[in-house]
């Protein structure tokens, strides 16, 4: 005879949630809700360009306004790595060195008191640029002669993968049916209510990051990379995440919020 759920204490039964009371209460705390002793805040200055040459960046104005700590370029990043990703072919730059192969890259970032100064100082960021033809669909980038954006990705492949089951020949010949056809679907993103946010302090004890991610151990590893540090070294800490689904996995800005924190000296929270 099989058993009631009343003889269940989870099967069956209304569970609450962990963080269900924190949350509805108010007290849980996101990034953005963090105070780090002596934390300071960041901005990036991001390209209006999808593809184009940076000929100079001049950063003298915003680093003479009151109340900024630090702006940081790509030179800053000459010791460390200035793409994130696994293996030889890595695709993600950290900040724009030398072109701009997307729009809204960051170009530049700024360390001040508060987040109005940092806001006003991006605008003191003076960028001489060359636009650059730009691929926007899938055709164009794989077409000959297409600008490519890595020297590893010929036609702007970035990797190949391919997945064999079975006899595909066979299949195709005992088929009753075959049917072929294109298929297209519009841009989508996984927009969450909570942005991306980070708070990073670099020391002598190694790097630690408070951020909004889904993938903690994949933020760790490639920050750790980044900065040619051991895992040991970098600790991430997460608190709530008020939604990801799928566009907070691994690292995004932390490496760049590390790089702009090593920079000024001081802990920064960077809200995007």
């Amino acid at each position: 005879m099989a058993a009631s759920n009343d003889s269940f204490s989870v099967v069956g039964q209304s569970v609450p949630r962990v963080d269900g009371v924190a949350k509805v209460t108010g007290d849980a705390k996101y990034v953005a809700d963090l105070r780090i002793a002596g934390m300071i805040e960041g901005k990036f200055l991001r390209s209006p360009y999808a593809h184009a040459r940076i000929r100079s960046i001049d950063t003298a104005e915003a680093e003479a306004l009151p109340g900024v700590v630090a702006v940081l370029t790509s030179k800053d990043l000459d010791d460390i790595g200035h793409y994130m990703g696994r293996g030889k072919n890595k695709d993600q730059p950290i900040i724009a060195t030398g072109r701009v192969i997307f729009a809204g890259q960051p170009v530049a970032a700024v360390a001040a008191l508060d987040r109005a100064t940092a806001e006003t100082a991006l605008d003191k960021i003076h960028v001489d640029y060359e636009e650059l033809p730009a691929v926007i669909t899938a055709d164009e980038a794989m077409a000959d002669g297409a600008p490519r954006l890595h020297d590893f990705a010929e036609k702007n492949i970035c990797a190949h993968h391919e997945l064999v089951k079975g006899d595909v020949e066979k299949g195709f010949a005992e088929a009753d049916v075959i049917v072929e056809d294109e298929f297209e679907f519009p841009m989508i993103y996984h927009y969450s209510m909570e942005p991306h946010t980070a708070i990073a302090q670099v020391d002598s004890d190694g790097i630690t990051i408070w951020t909004s991610t889904g993938h903690p151990f994949g933020v760790r590893a490639d920050v750790a990379e980044v900065f040619h540090t051991p895992l040991s070294k970098v600790r991430v800490h997460v608190n709530f995440v008020g939604g990801a689904y799928g566009s907070k996995s691994g690292g995004k800005i932390e490496p760049l919020v590390a790089a702009l924190a090593r920079k000024a000296g001081r802990p920064v929270r960077v809200v995007t």
